[in-house]
């Protein structure tokens, strides 16, 4: 077994005899010791408290100071020398690393080095070799200077890669770059042991990178290493310089370099992402080193052309980029011809489902075959992609939003959540696959928890968002706070919406008088409120459908009803669940009974088909105003035995005058008091399961 003397110098020989060659790395000195990775990162790191890669560095940079010194060269051959690619790379490490500048060591104007280097501490076992004998033998392991008798502080494996920076003269290039950085981010998101930040989230730093140092940005971020890199394209060749970085030290750990021919990039991602994987030592499990050795295409053609339609549809998956129909057609176009080169090309497929989602918005639906058929092929080609699930998500939520009476069955429902709540954690930070759970379990297919976890965690997303995200993200967080009994946390959102939005906002006047209406059924309050916001907007649709209820619960049945015939065309057409029956039980109130019966009979016909969520609340409604106890009763029953309970079910069976009757109804109020039970024991369960996860 080799002294500890004889392994530094060996390890010292090696770097030495590599001295420019800059692709000499940590697996590269392993071999030349016959060792493993693991064995000498272990040996070195108890003699120096290094890492191989932090060892070679430093070597690097302290030959390169001797060279300074004794030879007449400059900084960019001494840089060549002592292997750096990178001139403007070599004098940035040199001086972090010295603490003044190659030209200052040239011309001799070097100033006192106020702490040792590793360097230095690596240098001690040949200084000492008695003493160290005398150590060895009395401790048995190797442990040569006060650095390595203190535990060494584990890092956590977090990453984030920064926007690369385009060198090239040609701003048409950027695609290029970006589209590097973000396969390189996601090849590295595969690896369950390391925590990679989304480009979502970095993406904010890519204006800021010259005015913030990039230790600085890793804090913000929360992470232990950041990546960042640059790209030139020249003629047919490129040019990628990838560094990585310890942020609580701010070492550079690793840089290197990369000449390919531009047709011949694809498995340049892969390569990037293989060597951060080691420099940092992420354990990378059998099935996730073949997901890093699977490439999306073969085909350079097909590649390039689908680098250039995400560079276009990137803003829309954070919805907010306004709806650009000549930049969308031109993305749908290059996805187009690069699934033309290559048929199989899953990713492109999935792409192009996904700008056709957003063209149907803004062309009346144009595209809904398109998109369809797009996400399938996508599926089929990539089934555990995560954006071939967010596509087929996305393409059967559209189905379902466009079917306005909402008639679907439970199978498309529970297809259209099945696929984007895998897709949610595949892409845990895919903020579009959040906002679209979020809102599907908010509305189509309702469920208490999820609809709060997948709005808390977009939320939680460290990305800079706009005004329109911020009030969009916030916009449904006060109800599904109030839906699952927490008052006090939806005041709070509702706090926020106010410094976000104009005053007298439509949603947050809403939200604030079904807030009030939950707390203390002060209807009144409610009235007063919605009434001055209905003086401002009297034509807005949901203001006085609110308006006409606040008065429905006060029993002020001419005024519900004069606003409720201000949007009563609106009512037919578009289902607002329960206003069907209050407004027949309005009518029956004030004797317009041909209305009455008109407006029950829609209620009857399109309950049915109602998620049933909403559907057996609505008909124990139905049935209470009609005065049908029985099946009231029975229509109760069945909705208590939903996942689905909202406050605002116990709300109305505790306040509506349609419930008159029931309420003197001994079964009724059990079940009521039953429903209450369950509600406040979902709402712990929903607390404690959330503060666990760090969403509360």
């Amino acid at each position: 077994m080799s002294t500890p003397d004889q392994l530094i110098s060996q390890l010292n020989e090696q770097v030495e005899a590599n001295l420019q060659n800059e692709q000499f790395g940590v697996d590269e000195l392993a071999q030349s010791v016959d060792m493993s990775r693991s064995t000498l990162h272990r040996k070195l790191h108890e003699l120096t408290g290094q890492s191989i890669s932090q060892f070679i560095r430093e070597y690097r940079l302290e030959r390169s100071l001797d060279l300074l010194q004794n030879e007449n060269l400059t900084a960019s051959e001494v840089a060549h020398r002592v292997g750096f690619g990178s001139a403007t790379y070599f004098s940035k490490s040199f001086h972090e690393f010295f603490g003044f500048t190659p030209g200052e060591a040239k011309d001799g104007k070097i100033p006192e080095r106020k702490h040792s280097t590793s360097a230095n501490k690596r240098k001690t076992p040949l200084l000492g070799i008695g003493v160290l004998i005398i150590v060895v033998i009395t401790a048995g392991y190797f442990a040569f200077s006060d650095s390595t008798s203190k535990p060494v502080q584990e890092l956590e494996k977090s990453i984030a890669i920064l926007p690369f920076r385009n060198d090239s003269h040609d701003s048409s290039n950027v695609y290029i770059v970006n589209g590097l950085m973000e396969s390189i981010l996601n090849n590295l998101a595969l690896i369950e042991d390391l925590r990679v930040i989304s480009r979502t989230s970095v993406e904010k730093y890519r204006n800021q990178m010259n005015s913030k140092i990039i230790t600085e940005i890793g804090k913000e971020l929360n992470v232990s290493y950041i990546v960042e890199g640059s790209g030139q394209k020249y003629g047919n060749e490129m040019l990628l310089t990838v560094q990585l970085i310890e942020v609580p030290t701010e070492r550079h750990l690793w840089s290197k370099q990369y000449k390919r021919q531009a047709n011949n990039i694809i498995d340049l991602q892969i390569e990037v992402a293989k060597s951060i994987a080691r420099e940092i030592e992420a354990i990378v499990t059998e099935d996730e080193q073949e997901l890093l050795e699977k490439l999306p295409t073969t085909n350079e053609q097909a590649y390039d052309y689908y680098l250039k339609g995400n560079e276009i549809v990137f803003a829309y998956e954070r919805w907010t980029a306004q709806y650009d129909t000549i930049e969308l057609k031109k993305a749908r176009e290059y996805f187009r011809k690069a699934i033309e080169v290559d048929n199989t090309y899953a990713l492109a497929y999935a792409k192009l489902s996904l700008t056709c989602y957003h063209l149907n918005w803004a062309t009346n639906d144009r595209y809904a075959h398109e998109m369809k058929s797009a996400s399938e092929m996508a599926m089929l080609y990539d089934p555990e992609l995560a954006e071939s699930l967010i596509a087929k998500s996305h393409s059967l939520h559209f189905e379902f939003v466009r079917d306005t009476i909402r008639t679907r069955d439970s199978v498309h429902l529970e297809l259209m959540y099945g696929y984007i709540e895998k897709a949610t954690k595949v892409g845990p930070d895919n903020i579009l696959a959040l906002r679209i759970a979020r809102d599907i379990s908010s509305w189509d297919r309702p469920n208490l928890k999820y609809q709060l976890e997948f709005a808390l965690r977009s939320l939680k997303l460290e990305i800079d968002k706009d005004t329109s995200e911020l009030i969009n993200d916030y916009f449904g967080l006060p109800r599904s706070f109030r839906v699952a009994g927490f008052f006090d946390r939806a005041q709070e959102a509702i706090s926020i919406m106010e410094e976000l939005t104009a005053e007298g906002h439509v949603a947050r006047v809403i939200e604030q008088t079904e807030l009030i209406a939950d707390k203390r059924s002060d209807y009144k309050e409610c009235a007063s409120i919605l009434q001055e916001a209905v003086s401002e907007r009297p034509n807005n649709r949901e203001l006085n459908r609110f308006l006409a209820q606040a008065y429905f619960f006060m029993e002020r049945y001419d005024d519900a009803y004069e606003y409720y015939q201000k949007i009563e065309y609106d009512i037919e057409v578009y289902l607002a669940y329960g206003d069907y029956n209050r407004i027949a039980f309005i009518c029956e109130k004030l004797g317009f009974i041909d209305k009455s019966k008109k407006y029950y009979a829609l209620g009857m016909e399109r309950y049915e088909g109602l998620p049933e969520a909403y559907k057996y609340f609505n008909q124990t409604e139905l049935y209470s105003a009609l005065n049908d106890k029985e099946k009231a009763i029975k229509s109760l029953e069945a909705a208590l035995n939903q996942e689905f309970i909202p406050y605002w079910n116990i709300r109305f069976i505790k306040d509506s005058p349609i419930y008159g009757e029931m309420r003197k109804n001994p079964e009724f109020i059990k079940l009521l008091e039953r429903m209450e039970e369950k509600f406040w024991k979902k709402h712990d369960e929903i607390e404690k399961d959330l503060m666990e996860k760090s969403l509360l």
